[in-house]
């Protein structure tokens, strides 16, 4: 299955199995889907392909906005800023809701 690119950055998805579970990532921003592990194997790999591709704008937006805070606490940013980010971030979801679902 065809994996659409990353919501949050527009980078390349990409698969990764292991024995007990498979998920998503973004290989440049790491944006990733939960772990996959409560189907048989042969089963992971199109279930988490379709939650990458699926595009729930709430779900994407608070990913986006979890990788962003955890970014900015890397970097030690003024905590400040956080309100006006979150403004930024309802106005993407609506436009993401209207111009980019699924």
């Amino acid at each position: 299955m065809k994996l659409k690119p990353c919501p949050c950055c527009g980078g390349q998805a990409q698969l990764s199995v292991c024995a007990d579970y498979a998920l998503i990532f973004c290989i440049r921003c790491g944006l990733k889907t939960s772990e996959e592990r409560s189907f048989p194997t042969n089963l992971r790999e199109p279930i988490v392909a379709e939650r990458w591709n699926k595009r729930n704008a709430n779900a994407v937006v608070e990913a986006c906005q979890r990788k962003m805070y955890s970014t900015l606490n890397s970097m030690q940013v003024d905590k400040a800023i956080a309100p006006i980010l979150d403004e930024e971030l309802e106005l993407v979801k609506k436009e993401f809701s209207e111009n980019f679902s699924s």
